[in-house]
């Protein structure tokens, strides 16, 4: 797989998946945007590090996840910087396990703000670069848990449902855009 010349943004990139996704694209060939939350850039020091030792741009990118004035600014500083975006990697999520008479309110919000605002908010502000570029790939990172339940796991389930699903839906709205939009369910 060879991925030069071509720009991909990775969300939480600070480690687990999205640093790996991150450091492989770049030893195929991409650039790379690698976006972890404010608090957390310092993680994505190792990853830039190793995205710069295949010969690559690595950009760091700060992005409050759902917060889409957030998603806004930093889409539009990464495309000034970058001047493109190919590939969006949808692997920032978020978790709390607790039984589901225990599941709060904040709890519930927390984790379908990240997992699911977030990542629709994200793919329509890259979406609309990609369409006007003429294409561009979108995967999210949805999970086995997005097709079957598990203990403690009612909102994170939740949110993963529905990613697969938004999947299907930007699949079909954005073919016509040579959009390609999939999801992957570790």
């Amino acid at each position: 797989m060879r991925l030069d010349g071509k720009v991909a943004l990775v969300t939480g990139a600070g480690g687990g998946i999205g640093s790996a996704v991150a450091a492989a694209y770049a030893e195929a060939g991409a650039d790379c945007i690698v976006a972890e939350q404010p608090d957390r850039m310092a993680d994505l020091d190792p990853v830039c590090e190793a995205i710069r030792g295949h010969g690559r741009r690595a950009e760091p990118l700060p992005l409050q996840l759902p917060d889409a004035a957030s998603i806004d600014e930093h889409v539009r500083e990464a495309m000034a910087v970058m001047g493109r975006i190919d590939i969006l990697v949808n692997n920032a999520g978020v978790n709390r396990p607790k039984d589901a008479f225990d599941v709060t309110e904040d709890d519930w919000d927390l984790v379908l703000g990240v997992n699911l605002k977030g990542l629709f908010f994200l793919s329509q502000q890259v979406g609309r670069h990609m369409r006007d570029a003429g294409g561009g790939k979108v995967i999210n990172m949805a999970s086995i848990m997005g097709v079957v339940g598990y203990y403690q796991r009612a909102a994170y389930c939740s949110s993963k449902a529905a990613v697969v699903n938004l999947t299907r839906v930007l699949a079909i709205e954005w073919a016509p855009f040579k959009i390609n939009v999939n999801a992957i369910g570790p």
